[in-house]
């Protein structure tokens, strides 16, 4: 699928991020010229949902999303799917890495490893 826009010119000053339903697909980083696609979708392992800071969902005990499912060991898909709030969509894992730089995510953009 093919998709042209003309954004204003403050939108370089932003992030912009374009979801499909509640899926991140690509996204463009402040002043970056070109947009990364989403390559490898999400396998509801449920690890972004785990350790979370409080505040920013509701969690449990443990600091795991409370509205994280199981499917079994390795799948925890969200129990809220298409309703999930924005800070979960923005939560995406851009570049399969976290804070602490460890690769634990199947997600990938384009140009990724």
């Amino acid at each position: 699928m093919k998709i042209e826009i003309e954004l204003p010119d403050w939108c370089d000053e932003r992030h912009i991020y374009v979801v499909a339903g509640t899926e991140l697909v690509a996204y463009k980083e402040y002043q970056e010229k070109k947009f990364h696609i989403k390559t490898t979708r999400c396998n509801e392992c449920g690890k972004c949902c785990m350790g979370l800071i409080p505040g920013h969902v509701p969690i449990d005990e443990n600091k795991t999303c409370v509205h994280l499912g199981e499917d079994g060991p390795e799948k925890r898909p969200c129990k809220l799917g298409a309703v999930r709030p924005w800070p979960c969509i923005e939560g995406d894992p851009i570049k399969g890495k976290w804070k602490d730089g460890k690769d634990i995510c199947s997600v990938r953009y384009d140009g990724e490893k």
